[in-house]
């Protein structure tokens, strides 16, 4: 049986994987050797509007039937000597460092849980584009929503959309913007490069209230750190 908090993340997935259950969606760049992998369209036009930053790395536009696109076959110029992997979802859960960037999960969890293979974390949840698992301190989950070449050395990246909930404080997440760079089958572990943070307070943001802005660079490392003290000084969850 799942437990509660199992439930919660069957809730969160749907939210991160919006489009991604359709199919990928391809697009080649123009002049370009490799063409962009679109897994989830709504979590890429999620991105191209954060900032104006990020977007510009990205060498395509956003049309808007792209949130609601239905299944379209895999763009036959994508190179199956490529690492695109049948499933980003176990990749995710058996290779991500979780200690490469800058999270709650870095700060709160103990040292032996540095992927979320490792005991400690429970109800994993895999799917094609997604992983997520619990903990007693943290729901975590992430999604390949992207890749491309977004570095420019000739070599596919991807773009993962992390999200973090800590159970001392259900109300806040945090929304990480995640960068992988030239992943392949070799690598032992992956480490991921943190774009920028997102955050949101309530599980339903009162749309009276600004939306927190998006952070990059020093801001972003400034306040996770904060965030990470201001959780860790509250009551441990409760069971």
């Amino acid at each position: 049986m799942f437990s509660k908090r199992a439930i919660l993340a069957l809730f969160l997935l749907p939210v991160l994987c919006f489009g991604c259950v359709e199919g990928f969606l391809h697009f080649k760049r123009n002049g370009a050797e490799l063409p962009v992998e679109v897994c989830d369209p709504g979590i890429m036009g999620d991105f191209l509007a954060v900032s104006p930053s990020l977007a510009v790395r990205v060498p395509i536009n956003l049309p808007p039937e792209w949130r609601t696109a239905p299944y379209i076959p895999p763009d036959p110029a994508l190179n199956p000597s490529e690492y695109l992997p049948a499933s980003y979802g176990e990749v995710l859960r058996d290779k991500l460092y979780l200690r490469s960037f800058s999270s709650l999960a870095k700060a709160l969890s103990p040292q032996g849980m540095q992927f979320l293979k490792q005991p400690g974390w429970r109800d994993a949840i895999v799917r094609r584009d997604v992983c997520s698992a619990d903990s007693y301190e943290l729901l975590c989950s992430f999604v390949v929503f992207a890749t491309l070449d977004y570095n420019g050395n000739g070599r596919r990246d991807w773009l993962v959309l992390g999200t973090q909930i800590s159970h001392r404080d259900p109300s806040y997440t945090s929304m990480y913007w995640l960068l992988i760079e030239d992943p392949s089958p070799e690598d032992e572990h992956l480490e991921a490069r943190l774009l920028a943070l997102e955050e949101k307070q309530g599980v339903v943001p009162d749309p009276a209230q600004p939306k927190p802005p998006v952070l990059t660079g020093q801001a972003a490392e400034e306040k996770i750190l904060a965030q990470c003290r201001r959780i860790a000084s509250l009551p441990d969850p409760e069971y």
